[in-house]
């Protein structure tokens, strides 16, 4: 079987395919994706045994490869999937994915394990101890990721969203401001975004160049339904020096939780914080006494992608 696009001489998909009484195979079959910005291709095998007793009897297994291709070289990934079933009513597949991925100047590292099962109506990916994705590489201009680590055990995919535990590790540094680490756990409950709940904590550590400081960052929020909610911040320095000038141990807290609305029709943006700064010291022996100040906020920002949203709630949970 051969699948052509009007627009290119290179076939789609192409699948050698065999049928005997007891078994259906296909054999060093081809795919290519070329559209959306993010060329595809790989290869697919395919056995089906017992296939004339009908979907709900038929022992299914295969693997799909894929290879993919950024400025940070090519990438190759395996799908291995079965032997197990598909079915309308109770479906058991085992599959593992394994291998990376690259796009642009970021590199996805995958090991995988899982089980498909449910419906084919409404099917759930359960990820198995030792599932886990890494990845490295340039997100965006100002930032690297030295790495990212994000554990999937116990984690369930359905159409609703995600269901578990979510938790990461990021290791990171930005031009010319230093380089932080940032661990996050929490709980999703049938979670996409803008849908259902993701409740979280979050902690870190880090350091700020331009005024010789490290950071240290706590908190704890959520994301439930189009809401985002903080709820607990505090984040300081050890100290800010800027020329003559040392600000000692400044701390952000929160005074009121910051919330976010991105409802498209009625957006929202408030919350309230204060700052405690210790004594200010100059060089020539002047000095100021500690300090606070106390400030609110209360707007709107307008609808931005879910990942620039989770880039944001890095960089609040950072610096406030």
């Amino acid at each position: 079987m051969i699948v052509l696009a009007r627009d290119n001489g290179d076939p789609l998909l192409d699948l050698p395919w065999q049928i005997t009484r007891q078994q259906l195979t296909v054999s060093d079959g081809r795919w290519s994706w070329p559209y959306a910005g993010f060329p595809l291709s790989g290869r697919l095998g395919v056995k089906v045994d017992n296939w004339q007793a009908g979907l709900e009897n038929a022992l299914i297994s295969g693997r799909l490869s894929v290879l993919t291709q950024g400025q940070a070289g090519k990438g190759n990934a395996v799908l291995n999937f079965g032997p197990g079933k598909l079915s309308m009513d109770n479906s058991q597949l085992p599959l593992q994915l394994t291998g990376e991925a690259k796009q642009a100047d970021l590199i996805l590292y995958a090991r995988l394990p899982a089980q498909l099962s449910g419906s084919l109506t409404d099917p759930t990916l359960a990820f198995e101890p030792g599932a886990l994705l890494r990845s490295k590489g340039r997100v965006i201009d100002s930032l690297d990721i030295d790495e990212i680590r994000w554990p999937l055990a116990g984690v369930k995919v359905t159409q609703r969203g995600v269901d578990g535990r979510l938790q990461a590790i990021l290791q990171a540094h930005e031009n010319e401001l230093g380089d932080f680490v940032l661990h996050m756990d929490g709980l999703a409950n049938d979670f996409l975004p803008d849908a259902g709940r993701w409740q979280w904590r979050y902690w870190g550590k880090g350091s700020f160049t331009p005024m010789n400081a490290t950071w240290d960052v706590a908190g704890k929020g959520e994301w439930h339904d189009s809401t985002i909610t903080l709820t607990d911040l505090s984040t300081g320095f050890d100290q800010l020096q800027y020329g003559t000038m040392t600000v000692e141990k400044p701390r952000l807290i929160l005074d009121k939780p910051v919330v976010w609305v991105r409802d498209a029709q009625h957006p929202s943006f408030s919350g309230a914080l204060s700052l405690d700064a210790g004594q200010t010291l100059f060089t020539g022996g002047s000095v100021l006494p500690p300090s606070t100040l106390k400030f609110s906020v209360d707007g709107a920002i307008r609808r931005i992608s879910s990942l620039k949203a989770i880039y944001m709630l890095v960089r609040l949970a950072r610096f406030g």
